[in-house]
Order: structure tokens, then C-alpha cells, then sequence
């Protein structure tokens, strides 16, 4: 999603004082998880995606969002049926391991890859992956676009001007508003440029994701 430069500074001063549900609901996911029956299979489900970089929150048993947002990463990282749920194909490709993705940069520092053909966004450290993502870039004729650039600005919160909508944990890496932000992710391209992940983890990304962090965008 876009928004326009000379709104900036007004939208800004906005959030200080608007609420915003996706901030409430990322709370409230971490509290339904602090409430859930941890199993020992979860656990084991969790280490493993943890041992092969996807990421997943805390290792606490626990079947929420977090856990269906790591294996729906892993699932479309290994070409398998994007459902997040644990069958006996992505039981079997976790035990098989290998490599889960393939790093377009190996250079020192830590960077962002965010492959479109997979609809993955991976935290690169030191050439290696740290984290693996699901992620949903843009959709036919919004197309998110290819190429390396900068992470410019951060607003923890932001308002699309065009599309109307808040965009939580807004991390802009070109000049005509293209960001990674928290939002709806789907197995398909379909954004309008913007490269969303879940709610679960969008505070984890910007985060990791100070301005001047290089964003590598490839199909």
C-alpha cells in the first residue's frame, strides 16, 4: 500500500492519539497463548521449524497463529500444500531438514530477502538465514517491486491515504510508499505492493529492521 510524503507529518501526530485494532489484536494473540494447553508434539513441531530458521515464537507448545504461520513458511518454502497444519508430508520434509531457502546475498551485516515466487521474507545475518517469514507480496498489476533498496522510515503505525487503511509496524523501503507491514497473509500475492506478514510477528520484523537495513526483493 502507498501513502503520499506531504501527509507524513500530520498522520504522524495522528497516531498518537487514534487507536488501532492490530496493535490490540497482536496483544491479544499473546495473551490467548499464554492461556493454551501446551503438548509435547507442538513443542517438538516448534524446535524443529526453530532448528531450520523459520520463526516461531516461543517454544511453548503452544498450537496458536505463530506455530500455523511458521509451518504455512515452511510448507511454501519445500513446494508442499500451504495449509499449516502438520500432515504426514511436512512431518516428513521437517525430519528430512536441508537447506529451506536460498540466501541471494552472503555478504556480512544483516539484510532482508524477500522472494516473491515463494512468498517468503527472510532476515539474512552474516549470509546465513536467521529468521523465515510467510509473507504476501503484491497481487497482479500492483506487483511489489524487484531490485535492492533501504529501509527509509518506520512508523509503528501509519495510514494509507489511497487505500484507507492503518498499516501497523510500517517499515518503507521505496520512495512511493512500498513497506513491509503487519496485515492479512495469504498463500497468493495479494497486496497492493507492500509486503505484509502476520500479525503474530510484524513487531518481531521491525524490530530486527532498523532504517538503512537493505531489502532485497527477487521473483
Amino acid at each position: 500500500m502507498r501513502t503520499k510524503n506531504h501527509m507524513l507529518a500530520l498522520l504522524g501526530a495522528l497516531t498518537l492519539i487514534m487507536p488501532t485494532a492490530a496493535l490490540a489484536d497482536t496483544t491479544a494473540s499473546a495473551q490467548a497463548a499464554s492461556a493454551c494447553t501446551s503438548s509435547a508434539d507442538t513443542r517438538a513441531l516448534q524446535q524443529r521449524l526453530r532448528h531450520l530458521h523459520f520463526a516461531t515464537g516461543p517454544i511453548d507448545g503452544c498450537d496458536g497463529p505463530r506455530t500455523t504461520s511458521a509451518l504455512l513458511a515452511f510448507q511454501k518454502a519445500k513446494g508442499l500444500s500451504a495449509d499449516g497444519e502438520a500432515g504426514p508430508l511436512t512431518r516428513a520434509a521437517l525430519k528430512s531438514g536441508g537447506r529451506p531457502v536460498t540466501v541471494r546475498d552472503r555478504g556480512k551485516g544483516t539484510h532482508v530477502e524477500i522472494d516473491i515466487r515463494t512468498q517468503l521474507l527472510t532476515i539474512v545475518k552474516d549470509g546465513t538465514p536467521f529468521r523465515i517469514y510467510n509473507a504476501t507480496t503484491g497481487m497482479s498489476g500492483h506487483e511489489t517491486p524487484q531490485g535492492s533498496f533501504t529501509i527509509e522510515r518506520k512508523y509503528v503505525r501509519d495510514w494509507s491515504v489511497p487505500y484507507r487503511t492503518w498499516m501497523p509496524y510500517a517499515s518503507y523501503f521505496t520512495d512511493d510508499g512500498v513497506a513491509i507491514h503487519s496485515g492479512v497473509v495469504g498463500t497468493a500475492p495479494a497486496s497492493h505492493g507492500c509486503v505484509r506478514v502476520s500479525d503474530s510477528f510484524a513487531a518481531d520484523v521491525y524490530r530486527a529492521t532498523p532504517v538503512a537495513t537493505r531489502v532485497i526483493v527477487t521473483d
